[in-house]
Parts: structure tokens; sequence; C-alpha cells
């Protein structure tokens, strides 16, 4: 990022979701950098909002991975509004990235009441996780973010294990819009696989970039960068959207439930 902001270069990421990215060490916005997923602080606060409300989760376990910023971010984002909405955490634990083992976790929550566990990670350690949960008797419904967007996916994977779960995301591929079933439809036949949320992502920043220099009439840097700012997207796969003044996007989000091990979504 500090080498293409000294010329300005236009930076669009699709997936990269930790709130400083698009911020420098001051608080202040890169002029060039934007994002086409929503950040760790939306996503979280999201959730915790839903545990106060919609879910009716008044005790919350979190377990996070202290050598991930996008868990720690999207662990103290959830912390935050929590507070906000009177849930209480009663457990609040971090692991590393190499933690095969959850054994000495599950035993610390045995002794907990609780109605849920939040574990913002990504797919793969999330599996390991839960299966192990799972295993022990916590049968809790469980709680994350679009890092769980592909648990379904991995190899041996038990899907039930993940009934009454939910996570956030930023794309319904089951949604009846009709750019998003076009979009669905062609990518099945291309890659003989659905799309999960990343792969939509990066469709849409294609052509968020692609109007950007549309509505520019060039690819000087600074004009593009303008008019990213300006982006009102309105038929993205993966959501319509404005940016805020963090250029983070401002959209809806999708609440993805599991039910006999296969996905169910809705939006909100």
């Amino acid at each position: 990022v500090a080498t293409a902001e000294a010329d300005g270069t236009p930076i669009l990421t699709p997936s990269g979701s930790a709130d400083q990215i698009t911020i420098n060490d001051k608080g202040e916005t890169y002029e060039n950098v934007f994002r086409i997923c929503t950040n760790d602080s939306y996503a979280g606060t999201f959730l915790a909002k839903k545990c106060g409300t919609e879910f009716n989760y008044k005790k919350v376990a979190i377990l996070s991975n202290k050598d991930s910023d996008y868990s720690t971010g999207l662990r103290d984002a959830f912390v935050e509004e929590a507070k906000n909405q009177n849930v209480e955490i009663v457990f609040d634990e971090t692991y590393t990235k190499d933690t095969k083992d959850y054994s000495t976790y599950i035993s610390k929550l045995k002794g907990k009441e609780f109605d849920t566990v939040f574990l913002p990670d990504y797919y793969e350690q999330v599996v390991t996780i839960v299966q192990q949960f799972r295993d022990a008797g916590i049968n809790n419904p469980l709680l994350g973010a679009d890092g769980w967007d592909g648990v379904l996916g991995v190899k041996g994977v038990n899907g039930n294990i993940f009934d009454g779960c939910y996570y956030t995301s930023g794309f319904d591929k089951g949604s009846s819009d009709e750019n998003v079933q076009k979009f669905v439809k062609a990518y099945k036949e291309k890659y003989k696989s659905e799309p999960n949320m990343f792969a939509a992502f990066a469709y849409d920043s294609v052509f968020v970039m692609m109007e950007a220099m549309e509505r520019a009439g060039t690819t000087e840097a600074s004009k593009v960068n303008e008019e990213l700012a300006k982006t009102d997207y309105k038929n993205g796969v993966a959501g319509a959207f404005k940016y805020d003044d963090k250029h983070n996007p401002i959209k809806e989000m999708v609440i993805v439930g599991f039910e006999n091990g296969q996905y169910v979504t809705s939006s909100h």
C-alpha cells in the first residue's frame, strides 16, 4: 500500500477485510485503496447485534486465533458491540495458528454456561474445532464470519456438525436476483463447481474497476481514484453498495445457516 500510495496507483481488493487496509496509522483514509468485501469491524459488530436481537444469545463464549489479524479484528469488534447489546462474554481465550488439539479449551468451556461460541477464523481451522467440540458433547449453536465460507467443501467433513450454526457472508448464491443466477450458472458451466463468496467478490471487483475507468474517461490514477470513491454499484453479484468515507462498502450482509448438512441463506 505504501508503495502504491506514492504514485496513487488504484488498489481494489476483493477479499482484504482488515480494517487497517484502507486507513493509515493516523486513521486517515488512503485515497487509492478500496475493497469489495466488508471490513472486519462491520462483520463483528453485525454479529454481536444479532446476538442481542434476532438470535437472543445473552451469554457468549469466544475462541479466536491470536496469530490472525482477521480473527483478532472480528473478536475485538464483536466484544465492543456486545457491551451495547447487554450480551455477556463468559469466556474469551485465544489459540495459535498451529493448534490442532482443542481439548484444553473444551474442558474450560464445559465449566461455563453459554448460549453460543463465536469462532472467528477461516474454514480449515473451523472444521477441526467444530468437530472436536461435537465429539466432546458441546452441541450449542456456533457463530462465525465470512471465513467460514467453504467449511462444507473440506475433504471428509461431516456437514451435520454445523447444523444450527450461523455465519455472515457477503454473497447469497441462492438469491433470485437475475445477475446472481447468471453468474452462478456461468461459473458452474466453466469450473464444474459452485462459486463461493470469494469468487463473487473477484467478479465484482473487475466490473467496479472497469466502470470507474469508464466514468473517468482515462486510466490516470488520480481520476480513477476519484471515480472509485463515487461508486454506486447496483448490479453486483455480491450485493449493491456505495463506499463510506473509509472506502468500505456499505452493503447488506447475508446470514448463512445450516440444515441437514447443507447451507441455507437469508439476507439481513
